[in-house]
Parts: C-alpha cells; sequence; structure tokens
C-alpha cells in the first residue's frame, strides 16, 4: 500500500521556491557560443533580451506574412528552407518578410544555421529593432537538438530542499530532517565509506523530464559540506574527484528525525510512504535517531533494499506481510 502524504515539516523540508531566473540573449552567447558555434551579425544592444522559455520556433508562415498564429514569444531558427525562401525574394521583400517577425518585441533572438549568408537588408532591420541575429555553424537538426536541452535546463521547474544528497550503491538518496539532527554527519560518513556526495544543506532540485527529479548542488557551495563543531569542509578536496558527482535523480527520501520513544510507527513498514517532489511521488522511509545508532549501515541497507525491490519486484515488507499471512491462515485450518 502507498501512502501519499504531505512533509511532516515543510518549512524544514522545502527550504525556498526559486525565483524565476532572469536569462538573455547575452547569457545564451556567453555561456553556449563555443558548443552551438555561435557567432554575433547585429549590433550588441539585441544581446539584453530576455529569453523566457525552452521552446525554438522556425517561423516559415511568418516570414510570408501569416502572424495569427506566430509564436513570437520563443527564438526562432533559421534554416536552409527558411533562408532559401528569402534569398528568392527581393531585397525589400527580404526586409519586409523580416520585418514580419522582429516588429513583436519579445522574440529574444533569430540564429540562422548551417552558416548560411544573411543579407545586409535583414539585418539592417533587425538592428533597427533591437533583435540580435546569430549565425551557428551547426546544422538545423543539431542546433535546435543542443539548443532545446540547454534551455530546458536553465526553465526546468525546481525546488530548494535543506538537506545532504548522496549516491548510495547508485541510489540517490536525500537525507532529510530537522536542524542538528545529523545529516551532514550521516552524509560524510557515506562518503568515507566509498559513497558519492552530491550536496549538503541546500539541495537544487529539477524536474528535468515527466517522472523524475533530479538533485544537484547550489553553484556557491558546490562540493562544501558544514559539519557542527568542525566547520566547513571541502569534500572533493578531501576525499577526491570519485568522491563527487555534479547531479543525481532522487531515488529516496531518508528523512531522520528525533526519536522521543512515544511515538507510533509503522515497524514493518507496510505502508509505503511518498513524498510528492514537484509533482513527482518519491518513497520516503523515516529513521527515529536515537544515541548509538549506525545511521550509516541503516542508509546502505535502505539503499540495498530499494535496489532489490527495483531489479527483483520484490517487497521485502510485503512479503513478510504475505508469509505471516499464509502462516496464520495453515494455523487456523490445522485448528479445524
Amino acid at each position: 500500500m502507498i501512502n501519499y502524504e504531505a512533509s511532516d515539516s515543510p518549512s524544514a523540508f522545502f527550504a525556498n521556491v526559486e525565483q524565476e531566473e532572469v536569462f538573455t540573449v547575452g547569457d545564451m552567447y556567453n555561456r553556449w557560443g563555443n558548443t552551438l558555434k555561435l557567432r554575433l551579425l547585429t549590433n550588441q544592444g539585441g544581446l539584453k533580451k530576455r529569453i523566457v522559455n525552452s521552446e525554438l520556433d522556425r517561423p516559415g508562415l511568418a516570414l510570408s506574412g501569416y502572424i495569427e498564429r506566430f509564436a513570437y514569444r520563443r527564438i526562432q531558427i533559421l534554416g536552409q528552407t527558411e533562408m532559401s525562401f528569402l534569398y528568392s525574394l527581393p531585397p525589400e521583400k527580404q526586409r519586409q518578410a523580416v520585418y514580419n517577425i522582429v516588429r513583436f518585441p519579445a522574440v529574444p533572438c533569430i540564429i540562422v544555421c548551417k552558416k548560411l549568408h544573411v543579407p545586409s537588408k535583414i539585418l539592417e532591420v533587425a538592428n533597427s529593432q533591437g533583435t540580435a541575429i546569430l549565425q551557428s555553424e551547426l546544422s538545423t537538426v543539431d542546433l535546435q537538438d543542443q539548443l532545446q536541452k540547454h534551455l530546458e535546463f536553465i526553465f526546468a521547474k525546481q525546488i530548494l530542499i535543506h538537506g545532504a544528497m548522496v549516491d548510495v550503491y547508485g541510489v540517490g538518496m536525500l537525507i532529510t530532517g530537522d536542524a542538528g539532527v545529523g545529516k551532514s554527519e550521516c552524509a560524510l560518513d557515506l562518503v568515507e565509506r566509498g559513497h558519492r556526495f552530491v550536496a549538503d544543506d541546500v539541495v537544487v532540485v529539477k524536474k528535468l523530464q515527466l517522472n523524475t527529479v533530479t538533485a544537484f548542488a547550489n553553484s556557491r557551495i558546490k562540493h562544501y559540506m558544514e559539519i557542527r563543531g568542525l566547520g566547513i569542509i571541502n569534500v572533493k578536496d578531501l576525499f577526491g574527484i570519485w568522491a563527487v558527482r555534479t547531479q543525481k535523480d532522487v531515488d529516496i527520501v531518508m528523512n531522520l528525525f528525533r526519536w522521543d520513544g512515544m511515538s507510533n510507527m509503522d515497524r514493518a513498514n507496510v505502508d509505503h510512504k511518498v513524498q510528492m517532489i514537484l509533482d513527482v511521488p518519491i518513497r520516503k522511509i523515516s529513521i527515529p535517531v536515537t544515541s548509538g545508532k549506525n545511521m550509516t549501515v541503516i542508509s546502505e541497507v535502505i539503499a540495498m533494499n530499494f535496489l532489490r525491490e527495483k531489479i527483483e519486484g520484490i517487497s521485502t515488507s510485503d512479503e513478510f506481510s504475505k508469509n505471516l499471512t499464509r502462516n496464520m491462515e495453515h494455523q487456523r485450518a490445522m485448528q479445524w
């Protein structure tokens, strides 16, 4: 049985919803200009325009004058087909065709693929409207594929979570809990035993695919970990490059809480709890923390048990419950 639940402590689990990132054409050009083999053909003023989504558009109909359904908030890609159409027009009609696109202030920019020549009339009208035209050496298919992936990462829905993220036997384990419960110490012990560190304190979680959320470190504190009483350590410098990784899909949420001896717990864990993160269900296991308990070994067992369920399709708690019920029914039948 799966039990979907909200966070036990929302303020502790969800640190903050990431604010919308302001991303400009200039940011795209500076970050990925070399990868996408881009060259700016117009004035630099157009680099200040904002990119507001990850979608791309091929504006063939808009160039011909039909703009009723024109997706003007997207980056406009001109390939061989669009440029061949423009080449077939006299200079003034080239200007008018491109004006049909750049007259919309929300158009971020135009990218011409395959290093195709861009006539001067087109550059003039783009400059007059403050829209950048960039030229790429890549084919249209390659440019769209690479640019789409870059933009999807930038505009993916994301959230910041207070916790630690570790790759344990290939299982992405997000360790959560109240401040001071031992999240970082547990993560450090796992790294010392050969597992791989992803993030501590502030974990950036993005929804890059429909049913998957992926954890990253905050860029400002990447590879760093805070241990109370010791201070800040650099995991990569102390344990080596093999002790860290840049990202990992979240498979399990292990929530640590202080055991007061009174709380009711499902000791057999028959009712599988699920934590919703960005509308994606993630298996959640709550572990009480008491003096002397080896949280590292427990974390490893949780990961191994998860792998067994995933690979063999067998839930230990369900298996135990079924065997217990079968034995009880057998004993009841023997009594009759």
